[in-house]
């Protein structure tokens, strides 16, 4: 342990010494940080813009011009997504898919097929802490690891010095060393997310993950470094490889993936327009409708429409919406196992990525993935179902079949809470998480036993 911190403070000398190193370390610890803060800063003004919108539009609809029921049914509203909470982390999914949903009566919005409001919404990487992660700071991990084994011999030093049989102190030390620098760049957007009252805990669980993918990055380039020795092929190599990882392996997984078990509207329609096929029509006539009708004369007892002691209209739209429920939900849970078998194939395309396992892990940390998307659709689809339920039920029963200009109540507007935020990130959020972090702690695993492998003599190697 004595060497190896002399090692490691004879390292930290010979690196730090370079004042480009050091600066380009204060740069980068500078970008993750500022970007960091600039956008999460973005982002707290957008949240509170959206919950003035939120309250706007509750008060306009509990203020609106009275009206027919199943009217303002078709009125509509919009429902505005927040940012999540370490949005400014990771853009994920959230990035592409709006931040506004409009509800109506016969309007349902499956997640990444329903037309949305896209203004704001970007069709482009974001600069974010994530992507600077993976793209500058393993380059920079990288490079150094190439260029710390490649000193040695482009010096003509000899290494281990006479009468070691080891060089693993040494590499030991470059990596220690290496690893302190990564938490050191790190620390600052830490710090920040704790000053910004962010979700510290995930933070750190991020913070912790790439600190495992840069020094194995590191690790990396002293082992391509010292097996290259004074040949001038292991920074190309190198190069090679994280353009690799980090660009195209990320950019043809979700296209194989899609290639693999493909989704589109189209599809999700075609199973929707299956299951209403025979189903009740609000808003035609149909067998179905006619059986739903004479079930309805003869539960009341009478023989004409005009004699039901309730409106057989919203009933009508209700048995409407809940046949047009039910569709929905095997199209969902359809499409959902589709996009699960996508989500297969990027997981098994990360094992090969730690890069990738690094982006999919911070989505799941900062609750901008498709599990947090698909639990805030739900939301909002419970939130519409109760909203549409209660006033087909209110016309029904306030009035009477062929009436279509009484209108509702002023408190059954009001009776209607604001639209839900994003549910809680919890259990799902870290169960996401397990897989990808696994994946670069193997990749961390592997690196640092090649780094140390390489240490020795051939002479040693068994």
């Amino acid at each position: 342990m004595n060497r190896i911190a002399a090692l490691l403070r004879l390292e930290s000398r010979l690196l730090l010494h370079r004042s480009a190193v050091g600066a380009i370390l204060v740069l980068l610890a500078a970008l993750l940080a500022g970007t960091f803060a600039v956008e999460q800063r973005r982002l707290d003004r957008e949240r509170q813009s959206i919950e003035t919108k939120r309250e706007a539009m509750l008060t306009a609809w509990h203020e609106q011009h009275l009206k027919n029921a199943h009217t303002a049914v078709h009125f509509g509203l919009w429902v505005f997504r927040p940012p999540a909470p370490l949005q400014a982390l990771e853009p994920g999914v959230s990035e592409h898919v709006g931040r506004v949903v409009f509800l109506e009566g016969h309007r349902r919005n499956p997640e990444t097929l329903a037309p949305r409001d896209l203004a704001g919404a970007s069709t482009s990487p974001t600069l974010s802490p994530g992507l600077l992660a993976r793209s500058v700071g393993t380059l920079l991990f990288l490079i150094l690891g190439v260029t710390i084994a490649g000193r040695d011999a482009r010096a003509g030093i000899r290494l281990p010095a006479a009468g070691t049989t080891s060089r693993r102190p040494l590499a030991a030390a470059r990596l220690l060393m290496l690893a302190l620098l990564a938490l050191a760049v790190l620390l600052p957007v830490a710090v920040t997310t704790l000053l910004l009252q962010g979700p510290f805990l995930a933070m750190l669980t991020w913070c912790a993950a790439t600190a495992l993918l840069w020094t194995t990055a590191a690790a990396a380039g002293l082992w391509l470094g010292e097996l290259a020795g004074r040949r001038a092929g292991a920074l190309p190599l190198a190069l090679l490889g994280w353009a690799v990882l980090a660009f195209i392996l990320p950019l043809l997984a979700p296209s194989l993936a899609q290639r693999i078990a493909p989704v589109s509207r189209a599809d999700f329609d075609a199973v929707l327009k299956a299951q209403l096929t025979n189903a009740v029509d609000g808003h035609g006539a149909s067998a179905a409708n006619a059986a739903f009708m004479a079930d309805l004369l003869k539960q009341y007892g009478v023989e004409r429409r005009e004699d039901l002691p309730i409106n057989a209209d919203g009933l009508l739209m209700q048995a409407d919406e809940e046949a047009r429920i039910g569709a929905h939900d095997k199209a969902i849970a359809q499409l959902r196992q589709t996009l699960d078998v996508q989500d297969r194939w990027i997981n098994a395309f990360s094992v090969a990525s730690p890069l990738l396992a690094h982006e999919r892990l911070g989505t799941a940390l900062a609750g901008t993935d498709r599990r947090h998307l698909q639990a805030y659709s739900d939301a909002v689809e419970t939130y519409r179902r109760d909203w549409v339920r209660t006033l087909n039920l209110d016309m029904a029963k306030n009035t009477r079949t062929g009436d279509w200009e009484t209108a509702a109540r002023r408190d059954v507007f009001r009776s209607l809470a604001a639209a839900p935020g994003l549910p809680a990130s919890g259990h799902g959020a870290r169960a996401s998480a397990v897989a990808p972090f696994a994946v670069i702690l193997m990749f961390f695993a592997l690196a640092v036993w090649a780094a140390l492998r390489q240490g020795k003599p051939r002479g040693d190697r068994a």
